[in-house]
């Protein structure tokens, strides 16, 4: 279940036109793959919420002291939230 995940986080970032294929790894930071915009960041995170039903991850990721500051912390948050391994 964390490979799918993966995969379609990978998709999502790929349609907002926030990175290249092969720029979408675990280690990638998501401020990175948003070219720096926070714009296209928090449309990432809307849309992570809204594919996977899960909510609050604007603090966790924009906050003061972001949680969540790669792709693959995101995986991990969405597999715990979600109850999969």
């Amino acid at each position: 279940m964390r490979a799918y995940i993966f995969e379609e986080l990978k998709s999502i970032v790929v349609n907002l036109g926030g990175a290249d294929t092969a720029n979408v790894t675990e280690s990638a930071g998501l401020a990175d793959l948003g070219g720096g915009d926070e714009m296209k960041i928090i449309e990432l995170i809307m849309k992570v919420e809204e594919e996977f039903g899960i909510t609050g991850l604007q603090e966790l990721v924009l906050g003061r002291i972001p949680k969540i500051q790669t792709v693959g912390d995101l995986v991990d948050y969405i597999v715990s939230e979600k109850g999969v391994s």
